[in-house]
């Protein structure tokens, strides 16, 4: 029977690492690690951009969609980008009108899964041949969040492993070494998909052709094996693409070996992986309570001190007077903090679990991660040595080109 890792000292256990012993106990961390300065700031940047990217598209198709409208057109409204849900996370609630259900609205698995429902949605719209701006908000909202999910996740990646808080400095080493194996981990599957549905869609096109029809006919198992490949693509790509990137943030992987991994991972512990998944979302569920009842509770408790144009953004009035919209709209930047939580939290504990998954899978400790060259903690360079007149070396300082002087 293997013993639980621990310290022994003439045959006493003096200490357990119990993350070792239950991987799942890493997951708690993610929580206060999606309630750093960086990661909510870098978040809600990245909320932002999307918010207004949805504006932007949904004002070039023109989709103006109001309760009292009745006659609308369907197909516009269909292709329009809708972000209600992110918006409705940055409304402000009451939390002192009472315990109710109407004054404390709890979250749902919904609410936490909407980062990635919102990224899997635009790359549905793709495969649907919808339209230009279904492409374009794939392309936008792929590159906000290849960059700000780059950098949640590896920051999370070295608070996971080794305890240790990334300077920017290393994260800028860290995005330029490997950026852009973030977006090839994504566009190579893709690229994948978007064959097998062009192959599938030709050879539907082939048999309504008289002639032709009956070459495709007797060739139909090829289209069969193109379609199990759309499917295993597809699946894999659905809920690994978040593995894909926690594996560039954590091991420095390549394209092709952060997407072999997120494929590994989901086929080979697809019900460990679910199950890790649930606890973090019911984790997660628990710490945006309490972030968006704080958030809620600031603005509310401050609004009761007699701020009328406080009360008035709480209560859901438009703003009236210039006071009013700058209070309003720093009161909006306040609420971002509920979905720079939402956002960060989805980033970290994908990386998370894919450490947890790749010591099941691989057997690699929870304390390896990899760095970029020049780049390793701990770990000096080793200055440049000149010979002097009398054959012993000598240190050169690499800045300046001079032999220091020592007194």
């Amino acid at each position: 029977m293997k013993m639980p890792p621990t310290d022994l000292d003439e045959g006493t256990i003096r200490r357990i690492d119990w993350q070792e012993l239950c991987p799942a106990m890493l997951l708690p961390q993610a929580v206060s690690i999606a309630t750093t300065f960086r990661v909510l700031w870098v978040a809600s940047f990245g909320v932002l951009l999307t918010l207004f990217l949805g504006l932007f598209l949904n004002g070039i198709t023109d989709c103006r969609i109001t309760g009292e409208k009745e006659e609308i057109d369907t197909q516009i409204c269909q292709n329009s980008i809708q972000t209600s849900e992110i918006t409705e996370l940055i409304q402000p609630k009451t939390p002192l009108a009472g315990l109710d259900e109407n004054s404390i609205a709890l979250p749902t698995p919904k609410t936490l899964l909407l980062p990635w429902k919102m990224m899997s949605d635009s790359l549905y719209r793709v495969f649907s041949f919808r339209d230009a701006i279904s492409l374009a908000w794939f392309l936008g909202v792929f590159l906000i969040w290849g960059v700000c999910g780059a950098i949640i996740a590896r920051t999370a990646a070295t608070q996971i492993t080794i305890g240790q808080y990334s300077r920017w400095s290393q994260l800028k080493n860290f995005l330029c070494w490997r950026l852009r194996s973030y977006f090839a981990a994504v566009l190579i599957p893709v690229a994948g998909l978007l064959f097998c549905a062009i192959a599938v869609k030709t050879a539907g096109w082939l048999l309504m052709v008289p002639v032709v029809s009956v070459l495709v006919a007797a060739l139909f198992p090829i289209v069969l094996f193109i379609g199990f490949c759309f499917a295993i693509l597809g699946v894999g790509l659905l809920f690994g693409w978040p593995l894909a990137f926690a594996a560039v943030s954590v091991d420095g992987s390549d394209v092709f070996d952060a997407v072999s991994r997120s494929y590994s991972y989901v086929y080979q512990r697809p019900l460990q992986y679910l199950v890790y998944a649930v606890l973090g979302i019911i984790i997660g569920l628990v710490g945006y309570f309490f972030v968006a009842w704080f958030v809620d509770l600031t603005l509310v408790l401050i609004a009761g001190w007699g701020n009328a144009p406080l009360a008035a953004f709480i209560q859901g009035h438009p703003p009236e007077t210039l006071e009013s919209w700058i209070l309003s709209f720093w009161c909006w930047c306040f609420q971002m903090v509920k979905a720079g939580f939402l956002f960060g939290y989805f980033w970290v504990c994908t990386t998370t679990i894919y450490v947890i998954l790749r010591r099941s899978v691989d057997g690699t400790p929870i304390d390896e991660i990899r760095f970029p060259p020049n780049d390793q903690p701990g770990v000096q360079k080793v200055p440049d040595l000149k010979i002097d007149e009398k054959g012993a070396p000598e240190a050169v300082n690499s800045a300046e080109g001079q032999v220091p002087q020592h007194q």
